[in-house]
């Protein structure tokens, strides 16, 4: 379903692909990111989310997590952040992060988000920090629709307000 869902919406004409999931890497998983890629589509992707008694690390530098960890131009890897903006750590989870892998941070700790049958709720995890990120691509491209993704994605990681709290957790520190 999520191979299908990026070949959508590349023949679609999509600018932004939120992707606050995760699955196994696979080659055809990497092609349809690439393809979109060549596109001009934007891939923002959330780092992960960290369990105690986990498996992995919960740092993407040493313990990938996908599609996150791809490396290729289009995607955008946000991290969640709580409302001291430092990385979210509680004895529930944690924000996956990483100084080489994961790109920023955002609010994703008892974010308000809807709900089926018209309703809300305070959810956490990176995939309520994702959407922030995939709004302000947006924002940015309906200000300025000439701009290529790359253009978008750099706007973005060069305007994240750098944080000492992020120090080392991620490669704008912001």
């Amino acid at each position: 379903a999520a191979l299908e869902a990026i070949d959508y919406a590349v023949n679609n004409g999509v600018k932004i692909i939120n992707a606050s999931w995760s699955m196994p890497n696979t080659q055809a998983l990497y092609d349809a990111i690439h393809n979109a890629e060549n596109a001009g589509l934007l891939f923002v992707a959330a780092a992960g989310n960290w369990y105690p008694n986990a498996e992995w690390s919960p740092n993407n530098d040493y313990d990938p997590t996908y599609p996150a960890s791809y490396t290729l131009d289009n995607i955008i890897v946000v991290m969640a952040t709580n409302y001291n903006d430092g990385r979210v750590v509680n004895e529930y989870w944690q924000s996956h992060y990483g100084a080489n892998s994961v790109d920023l941070g955002a609010p994703g700790e008892y974010v308000l988000s809807t709900l089926p049958e018209n309703n809300y709720g305070y959810y956490s995890g990176t995939s309520m920090a994702t959407p922030h990120v995939s709004g302000a691509c947006a924002l940015v491209w309906s200000m300025y629709p000439h701009l290529k993704a790359s253009q978008v994605k750099q706007i973005i990681l060069d305007s994240a307000d750098k944080l000492d709290s992020l120090d080392g957790l991620c490669v704008t520190e912001g």
